[in-house]
């Protein structure tokens, strides 16, 4: 079956020029095209995207608005932010409300297919610049209180997993590296997200890096 993709752009331009190269990619489908979120949410109602390219400027409803609705009313659709809006805290934000990765609109055509494949396959995709952006903006709240409060500490082997999760691995990749089935694996996420109070593995990596229990290299 294919990927199928939705975009969400309020450049009309864009909008075909990127469903043409979609289309080109093997396994890749285009089911539709929305000029904004609010235009986005109203076809959500008859169609069912599995990813949504979504731009962060647009009129009525912008990108931010749009993402918070969509991990809130349909999270099982991954959102994979492709933007000309790069500032720092336009990456952050959107990683705090649980896009499943950040792009800028004059990436490649190799690395815009790497992250569609990584994020239905592993969830999630993070290029180099978006890491360093939330390496620097992290390090800038580790004088601040941290955001969670952890109650029960994590045990050894769930510090492997958040490790190893942190790095974008999927649970098969972690089972194999630790020697455990993927269903462990999974508990082991479950653990981790409820003891640290996370909603979702970008928070888990924000909470993983302002505690010091992982690093990105």
């Amino acid at each position: 079956m294919p990927v199928t993709i939705a975009i969400a752009d309020d450049q009309q331009l864009f909008r075909k020029g990127l469903r043409s190269l979609l289309e080109d990619f093997q396994g890749i489908k285009v089911i539709l095209e929305a000029e904004n979120g609010e235009d986005l949410v109203h076809q959500l109602a008859s169609k069912r995207p599995d990813l949504i390219l979504l731009d962060l400027k647009m009129p009525k409803m912008n990108g931010l608005e749009t993402l918070q609705y969509l991990k809130e009313h349909e999270p099982e659709v991954k959102v994979l932010m492709l933007t000309m809006h790069g500032h720092e805290k336009y990456i952050l934000r959107t990683l705090e409300l649980g896009a499943n990765g950040f792009l800028m609109k004059d990436c490649g055509p190799e690395e815009l297919l790497q992250a569609i494949e990584d994020v239905m396959q592993k969830g999630n995709y993070y290029n180099d610049n978006t890491l360093q952006v939330m390496r620097n903006g992290l390090i800038r709240r580790k004088r601040e209180k941290p955001r969670f409060n952890m109650e029960e500490k994590l045990s050894g082997r769930e510090l492997e997993v958040l490790q190893f999760s942190c790095q974008g691995l999927t649970a098969d990749e972690i089972g194999e590296r630790l020697f455990i089935t993927k269903r462990t694996v999974e508990g082991h996420r479950r653990n981790i997200l409820e003891k640290t109070k996370c909603k979702n593995l970008v928070e888990m990596v924000v909470y993983a890096l302002q505690n010091n229990l992982v690093t990105l290299e």
